[in-house]
């Protein structure tokens, strides 16, 4: 299967995304931020570092 929406980790953004704790990404932000690419924006794949 290839993935028709596909994420890239950290979006370029002014400010820390909502779900991050801090201006620098933890491991746990990571996994927030998979969630919510996958039950939010419809994303099929995620691509990590």
């Amino acid at each position: 299967m290839i993935p028709r929406c596909m994420s890239t980790q950290h979006p370029d953004n002014v400010n820390p995304p909502f779900f991050a704790s801090s201006p620098l990404l933890s491991g746990e932000d990571e996994i927030k931020e998979a969630y919510y690419v996958f039950s939010h924006l419809g994303c099929d794949e995620q691509m990590w570092d």
